[in-house]
């Protein structure tokens, strides 16, 4: 898939006489949802390219993409130079994660109430991601050591799990 440059897309809409905004409702997780206006610009400024060399990431959402937490994620996966897996609110986890499988996903986004219901599936352990992100709600260590022990492949690549609302990153390393 082809790279999207976000330094091209912040020229672009640095020399636009109008910046259009977007107004994305938020998750409603920690509360009764709001409408926020963004900039693209905003949403895509802190994406960086992807490595040389890197094999392209698949990636995957528990969010539906037309709120932001979702849309944060489609345009990291588009910008980013990877492909996107697409969820259906209606599909019930089980299928989703032999889904995920199918499709060879790296990076999966999510809540952690949602992190909690994949750890507890069956099927979780078809799914072998590179990249675990939380956002949304506070998680708690205890979900952090869960998911640590439940995606650990081998090949030593680093595994980031991201507490959003706590502004605190947790880095793991695989053996």
């Amino acid at each position: 898939m082809p790279y999207c440059d976000a330094a091209l897309v912040n020229a672009t809409t640095a020399a636009s006489a109008r910046e259009t905004e977007w107004v994305l409702t938020t998750s409603g997780t920690t509360g009764a949802p709001k409408l926020v206006a963004h900039t693209l610009r905003g949403l895509v400024g802190a994406i960086a390219p992807p490595d040389r060399g890197a094999q392209p990431s698949v990636w995957a959402t528990f969010y539906d993409i037309r709120r932001y937490g979702g849309l944060q994620i489609f345009l990291r996966a588009i910008v980013g130079g990877a492909s996107m897996v697409f969820s259906d609110a209606n599909e019930p986890l089980d299928e989703q994660m032999r889904r995920l499988a199918r499709c060879g996903v790296t990076h999966i986004s999510g809540t952690p109430s949602r992190w909690r219901r994949a750890l507890m599936s069956p099927e979780r352990a078809l799914i072998a991601p590179q990249y675990v992100r939380l956002s949304g709600e506070i998680a708690d260590q205890a979900l952090l050591n869960a998911l640590k022990e439940a995606f650990r492949p081998a090949g030593g690549v680093p595994m980031l799990c991201v507490d959003r609302s706590r502004r605190r990153v947790q880095r793991y390393r695989r053996p």
